[in-house]
């Protein structure tokens, strides 16, 4: 049985799963920082930890901020750069990027440098998950599009269920650097897989920088940006100081926190999953559904 594109069910399954184990590793070094912020401040800020230990996790959080404001500027900037390259080189260029950058925040000697290096860390994110959704689409076609965009982002979930709440457990016991060691091994792993299985297209050298921008011209586009924004924002300001609240506000032991991070996880496997389907039936709704039950 072949897609829409001529790939086998078999080679584009591979496709996409080269791509969920990208996204795996992009969701386990965007989220695992959050249970490990304590950790992160007694080490690189450990003047400040030891005198005021709420600011120095609290200055710590912005290592949060800078790989937002990574994926921020990367997003529309790389993904309207590399539109009209081959779609296989894009990846493999993304995943390196995010392969190299992830190993220097393990190497971090300052909290300065990690600063620089999750800023760098979240420049590939978001056009990442750009070429994933084309790939997919046009791998599957445009009737299963819903589909194979869940299946990229099953990794993001998965991590989240997975990586995440691991990566925080062997922050707490092993060190926090033990945690983005793993990161980069799983960005080696999808660095392989997205050369070898993602298929080959040559790209649309038609498309320019300057043209990919003029979307920005469509209001809609800027009020479906402002409804991401509002809705990971609120997301974010719950999850990016978990550890925080489940020991210190809600006063439960450190190791509850990977369970916390799990639970979340879990609820976002099963959002995905349902949320891919139903997009097949009507995006709109399934919008207007998710934000509600939210």
């Amino acid at each position: 049985m072949t897609t829409s594109t001529n790939v086998s069910r078999g080679a584009a399954t591979m496709a996409l799963l080269s791509m969920a184990i990208g996204a795996f590793g992009i969701g386990m070094t965007e989220f695992v920082s959050m249970g490990l912020l304590p950790g992160i401040a007694g080490d690189l800020l450990q003047p400040l930890y030891e005198a005021r230990q709420e600011d120095a996790i609290a200055q710590a959080g912005i290592l949060i901020s800078l790989y937002a404001l990574g994926v921020v500027i990367g997003a529309p900037t790389i993904a309207a750069f590399v539109a009209r390259f081959p779609r296989r080189r894009v990846m493999v260029i993304l995943v390196a990027a995010l392969l190299v950058t992830n190993a220097l925040t393990f190497v971090a000697p300052t909290f300065e440098t990690m600063a620089a290096t999750r800023l760098l860390s979240g420049l590939p994110h978001g056009a990442f998950f750009g070429m994933s959704t084309v790939i997919a689409s046009e791998i599957l076609g445009p009737k299963r599009r819903g589909w194979g965009v869940a299946m990229v982002m099953s990794g993001l979930t998965v991590a989240n269920v997975v990586g995440v709440p691991g990566g925080t457990f062997l922050g707490q016991h092993f060190g926090w650097r033990a945690a983005y060691v793993v990161v980069a091994m799983v960005f080696a792993l999808a660095l392989v897989m997205c050369w070898l299985f993602i298929p080959h297209h040559g790209g649309d050298r038609t498309r320019s920088f300057l043209a990919e921008f003029g979307v920005f011209r469509i209001p809609q586009v800027w009020m479906t940006l402002l409804l991401g924004a509002v809705g990971f924002g609120a997301f974010f300001s719950i999850y990016s100081y978990i550890s925080t609240l489940m020991t210190e506000a809600a006063g439960g032991p450190e190791w509850a926190v990977p369970i916390a991070l799990m639970s979340i996880g879990l609820g976002m496997v099963v959002g995905n999953i349902i949320g891919g389907r139903l997009a097949d039936l009507s995006v709109k709704k399934t919008i207007v559904i998710g934000l509600t039950l939210v």
